[in-house]
This record gives structure tokens, sequence and C-alpha cells, in this order.
């Protein structure tokens, strides 16, 4: 199989297409940046802000999402002491305690999130 890619019409075989070099950085080494910046510029503002819920929120479901349910726990803990009406706080704990196999307490943490007087 050929491919014309000028005017000219030079003939490529398909297999030249693969031959570019690979890019010093990959997209997983981007990601991984950016999640250490991400996650580094939520510590940084929460040594200044340590009672930003949605802060403490963001950064406990980054734990969580990358399977640290202790700590991400505790940034939920955090919010449900500061405001236990906080939307999502209570199924977000129970996401992570789930993950810690917590059974018992993922379901008090559901049940208390569907009760809407709590």
């Amino acid at each position: 199989m050929s491919i014309a890619c000028d005017s000219q019409s030079r003939r490529l075989k398909a297999s030249d297409l693969h031959r570019r070099p690979v890019a010093p950085k990959t997209i997983e080494s981007q990601l991984v940046a950016a999640d250490r910046d991400f996650v580094q510029a939520l510590r940084e503002h929460l040594t200044t802000n340590e009672n930003d819920t949605d802060a403490l929120v963001a950064l406990g479901l980054f734990l969580l999402s990358r399977g640290e349910p202790n700590k991400a726990l505790a940034c939920f803990n955090r919010v449900s002491r500061a405001d236990p009406k906080y939307p999502g706080i209570w199924r977000f704990k129970a996401k992570a305690f789930d993950a810690l196999g917590d059974a018992k307490n993922a379901e008090q943490c559901r049940l208390r999130g569907a009760d809407p007087h709590s």
C-alpha cells in the first residue's frame, strides 16, 4: 500500500507513517506532573485556608481515585465535621469506606446521606 504525500506523488509505505520520533514527555508523565501540581496547589491552599470544604473534597476525591481511601476519608471527615450538610459528603465517605472494605460504616453513611434532615 502506498500513499501520495506531496505534489510530486512521492510514495510512502504505510509502515513509514509509524516511524516518527517519540516526544520526550509521554502523555503519562504529563498527567503525573499535572496530578502532582494539582495536589501541591490544593495542599498549599489548605495551609492558609484549612477549613475550605471545597478544597478538602477535591483533595479527598483525588486521593480516593488514586487508591488512597484512608487519606481521602481523613479529608471527608474534616468536611463532615465542618459542614455535615455539604452536598454529597456522605456518599463520598461511603465510597471511601467501601474502598476500605468497611461495609457497615459505608451503609451508615449512605443512610445518613439519604436523610434530608441530616
